[in-house]
């Protein structure tokens, strides 16, 4: 039987958009990363190859190194620029030649259709924003607002930057706070605002409103003086929705007693009443506030829960700390591990729990969890069986839709990466997960903990 055009045009769409796994890192637009799925049925003949062609190539990510490559396919197959709906450029040579702000105009000339594009590591001076200016695509992603040109700001007048939203902004202290300010007038709109030293805030931060605000993540590591200016700082910025604190354990004891952030209070005093404090290292957590909830009152527990929960357990004891988590927090979304050693039908029996769980990470996971031993595997070894290990997690418990791994060693280097969940035939990971290789003999990490703990506590 013929199906109706109309008919098959739905089923396209809803492979392409039904997403089954969260957006986690910068807002980008809700494509579904089902190329396996859409290949398959765009083969099957002539008609579905038509009607699939346009969401196949909806999202197109290219380096700056290939931007030419990418033009000049663009401007070979007009069908081919026309399917472009979001465009992602990264610069990973840190780079920005005058020939290249020409390129990304050239590239943008023919794609008519562009409804996202986003900036990654890629240099905002002048003729690059007069370049995106004058093309119509309505929204503008850049990575990070040091990657714009602080001379350019104070000579941008309203608006200039109606379109554009700036993913992470981050300050240290006060300085940074009203330097940060200077872009408000241009319509800038800052999705997450990370700040480093809490305890240096000045208590005009109450009412300090930031376009757009979606995420504010707090460092503790330095016991601040006081965080009551939060819940004015949220009515300030009604858009605001999760607030991340990262800290160590020794620090957050001194917090657990202020009452602006009562959350995990109950779960540190059950641990130790049973008997689980050594076995017990808090690195952070996630409010999300509830959906519909119009006021913020950190001191009313019904307006928020805890979504996010970084957890270092260097002993599994049969799982006793997860059960008291879940009985705490049963909404938790994002779990993160770290030293993990738990037989694995404990852990996914402990996992399962959580009825809401989405994300798991696993913080430098042992290689004898993997079934290593004292076998010494190379990097293609550990990556196939982590994702052995997670696709069997991720068959066990259906909410779970990624994985992020940090730091899975081998001798010489590291893996790193979002392991996403695929259902197509069986449910199964897919990365790849990046190699890094260590900087000495002492096995020294990269210092990436900012992006790190943006990906682990902020989904």
């Amino acid at each position: 039987m013929q199906l109706p055009e109309e008919l098959l045009q739905d089923i396209a769409e809803c492979i392409a958009y039904d997403t089954v796994f969260a957006e986690r890192q910068m807002p980008k637009l809700r494509w579904k990363y089902s190329t396996t799925e859409l290949l398959c049925l765009s083969i099957a003949n002539h008609q579905l190859r038509r009607i699939c062609f346009p969401f196949l190539f909806s999202c197109v990510e290219v380096e700056l190194n290939d931007l030419k490559k990418l033009t000049d396919l663009c401007a070979d197959n007009e069908k081919f620029a026309l399917s472009i709906r979001a465009l992602n450029l990264e610069n990973t040579s840190r780079e920005l030649r005058d020939e290249t702000t020409d390129g990304i105009g050239c590239l943008l000339n023919h794609l008519k259709h562009l409804l996202q594009l986003n900036l990654t590591s890629i240099w905002l001076d002048n003729p690059l924003l007069t370049v995106i200016n004058s093309h119509p695509v309505p929204s503008v992603i850049v990575s990070d607002i040091n990657f714009c040109d602080a001379e350019l700001l104070s000579k941008l007048g309203p608006g200039q930057l109606a379109k554009f939203l700036f993913n992470v902004a981050a300050f240290y202290d006060e300085n940074g706070r009203n330097e940060l300010e200077a872009y408000s007038p241009s319509g800038a709109q800052v999705r997450q605002l990370n700040i480093s030293r809490a305890d240096r805030l000045q208590d005009s931060i109450r009412t300090w409103t930031l376009h757009g605000l979606c995420e504010l993540r707090l460092n503790l590591e330095r016991r601040p003086t006081s965080l009551s200016w939060i819940p004015e700082f949220a009515c300030a910025n009604p858009l605001l929705q999760k607030i991340c604190f990262t800290a160590s354990f020794s620090s957050m004891v001194n917090v657990l007693h202020d009452p602006t952030i009562p959350f995990i209070k109950s779960f540190v005093e059950e641990a130790y009443e049973a008997g689980l404090n050594h076995d017990l290292t808090i690195k952070g957590f996630a409010i999300t506030r509830h959906r519909g909830s119009t006021v913020l009152a950190l001191g009313d527990l019904r307006e928020w829960y805890v979504s996010g929960l970084h957890l270092i357990i260097p002993e599994w004891s049969s799982g006793r700390l997860l059960h008291i988590a879940h009985s705490l927090f049963p909404q938790i979304s994002v779990l993160t591990i770290g030293n993990l050693s738990a037989p694995f039908d404990e852990l996914v029996t402990a996992l399962g729990r959580f009825s809401s769980l989405q994300i798991v990470n696993f913080d430098r996971p042992p290689r004898f969890l993997l079934g290593f031993g004292k076998q010494s595997p190379d990097h293609a070894e550990m990556e196939a069986a982590m994702m052995q290990y997670t696709s069997c997690i991720a068959q066990r418990i259906p909410s779970i839709e990624a994985f992020y791994i940090l730091a899975l060693e081998d001798k010489e280097s590291w893996l790193q990466g979002w392991l996403n969940v695929q259902t197509f035939r069986t449910r199964h990971t897919i990365g790849p997960l990046h190699r890094h290789i260590f900087r000495s003999r002492e096995k020294t990490y990269p210092r990436q903990s900012s992006k790190y703990y943006n990906f682990v506590l902020l989904v």
